[in-house]
């Protein structure tokens, strides 16, 4: 685990690096959304926090997640994946399968389109 230049923190895995990116913080006032100042402090090698900048205190402080990938998938019955890539183009890739039938579930040039029976 380690901060990079940006604030971002970057957690090494065996997959590779997950990034969660420098915190996003903020109130919301009767004048509208007021930005705080929040980054990530590592506190020792496992164990990482916050540091915000002075906020009031009488009201609730959103750390919201930057948002890097997001998608929605899914279908009129149940759906189970195994495992999600994303390449480099924002294409993501997903094994598992699916009871929802064809016309509910979205499919763009799949390896194997249609339910095979086994056994």
């Amino acid at each position: 685990m380690k901060l990079d230049s940006q604030g971002a923190l970057v957690l090494a895995t065996a997959a590779g690096d997950v990034v969660l990116h420098k915190p996003f913080a903020y109130q919301e006032t009767a004048e509208g959304r007021r930005e705080v100042a929040a980054n990530f402090v590592q506190h020792g090698p496992r164990l990482v926090g916050f540091r915000v900048a002075p906020y009031d205190t009488s009201q609730p402080l959103i750390i919201d997640p930057v948002m890097v990938y997001s998608t929605y998938l899914g279908g009129s019955s149940k759906d189970f994946a195994n495992a999600i890539a994303v390449d480099t183009t924002g294409n993501a890739y997903i094994t598992g399968f699916t009871l929802s039938t064809a016309t509910t579930f979205p499919l763009k040039n799949p390896y194997q389109g249609t339910f095979l029976a086994t056994g």
